[in-house]
């Protein structure tokens, strides 16, 4: 059987053939079963909604849109398929469709919703306050045990000394209430 993609004015003719045989393989053919689908109108409706993806065929030639000129430039140059943004949430994604004789007539444009980096700016975020919160808490913990370990310490040591220095008792000693000092 054949099949390929025939450009009419109102939109893409998709075209599947296959000979009528008898069952002897070794006989003409008796006919021809040939079968289409216009893709417009309804039907591109119909297609959108089954893909849940906005779907839409440029006619390869002189008005093409310029996000299709510039796809049919990377897809001429590069391959398959392509992608770009169109906003924080969508991309649209383009594939080159050729005729029976392997000629561009179309490029199929799909509007995809970007969700990938959506959950990626939203772990991104989510990590970056994480991370603040992570800072706060071992920041305060080290103040705290800074004060409580040093800070704290040091002050009672300078009030002991103002103290003999006030009372002019050189004899008197510093109290100690840990044994690492």
């Amino acid at each position: 059987g054949t099949l390929g993609l025939i450009a009419t004015r109102q939109g893409p003719l998709l075209v599947a053939a296959q000979a009528v045989t008898g069952s002897d393989p070794g006989k003409a053919a008796n006919g021809v079963v040939v079968v289409g689908r216009l893709y417009a109108g309804s039907q591109l409706y119909r297609l959108n909604r089954l893909l849940q993806f906005q779907a839409r065929f440029d006619p390869v030639g002189a008005n093409l849109p310029p996000d299709s000129q510039a796809a049919l430039q990377r897809l001429t140059a590069a391959g398959q398929f392509t992608s770009s943004p169109i906003d924080a949430q969508t991309m649209a994604a383009y594939t080159l469709l050729e005729d029976a004789d392997g000629l561009p007539v179309y490029i199929l444009r799909l509007e995809l919703p970007r969700t990938i980096h959506q959950n990626s700016e939203y772990v991104s975020n989510y990590l970056m306050i994480a991370m603040l919160i992570a800072a706060l808490v071992l920041g305060a913990t080290f103040f705290f045990s800074l004060d409580r370990l040093v800070l704290n310490r040091v002050t009672r040591l300078g009030r002991e000394i103002n103290r003999i220095a006030e009372s002019g008792d050189l004899s008197q000693r510093g109290s100690v209430t840990r044994s690492d000092e």
